[in-house]
């Protein structure tokens, strides 16, 4: 079985980053480890998270001083042992059965680069409410091959969504992460250019939440 790192990165998240590690903690499938990052918050995340967090073995990574998203995300990828890892942000939600199809699909698929899924939003504060829902790439589960992402990514529109995505290790290293000169972009033009080179996973099922 592989092995799987959950990343939460956090920024004054105090309002939601309880909610996303809860939905963390309610994976039918759990992570063989979790790391907590968060980038000098000014807020009470940094007591909420230790709260939340207290027995549960997950580790954390506090910056002493505000470094931006793209060189924290890099700082806690740079921990990464796990075959595979995922990174989302303290304002996101796994939904049920994220871990689980998500890891069963790439075991199926060792050479596959990262899995991926629909984007979802939820309509209020409380419990989500689903409303929209954008890159339908496939109705079914399965491994969408160079070719075919180059024409279904590439060239109808579709796009991969970074923020629920499960990335193979051994790939991303061996192409030399994100680019930090393309900041915000970096996530996204890596994704998209090695699904085009090896191929991705995809799970038509919305499992992570991202708040609009």
């Amino acid at each position: 079985m592989a092995s799987l790192t959950v990343i939460i990165q956090n920024y004054n998240g105090e309002k939601h980053i309880r909610a996303s590690l809860k939905s963390i903690m309610a994976q039918s499938r759990q992570p063989d480890r979790v790391l907590v990052v968060d980038d000098a918050s000014t807020d009470r995340s940094q007591a909420v998270i230790k709260e939340v967090c207290e027995g549960l073995g997950y580790e954390f990574l506090f910056n002493e001083r505000n470094l931006g998203s793209l060189a924290t995300s890099t700082r806690a990828i740079d921990t990464v042992t796990t075959d595979y890892f995922a990174l989302i942000g303290s304002d996101d939600l796994f939904l049920p059965g994220f871990v689980e199809k998500s890891m069963s699909i790439l075991e199926a698929n060792p050479a596959a680069f990262a899995c991926s899924n629909p984007v979802v939003f939820p309509a209020s504060e409380g419990e989500p409410v689903f409303f929209d829902d954008y890159y339908k790439i496939s109705a079914t589960p399965r491994f969408i091959a160079p070719a075919e992402a180059i024409d279904k990514v590439g060239g109808s529109g579709q796009w991969i969504a970074g923020h629920t995505v499960v990335f193979n290790t051994k790939i991303l290293n061996e192409i030399g992460r994100f680019p930090l000169q393309l900041a915000w972009h970096s996530d996204w033009f890596i994704l998209h250019v090695m699904a085009f080179r090896y191929g991705f996973c995809y799970v038509p099922d919305p499992l992570v939440a991202m708040r609009s």
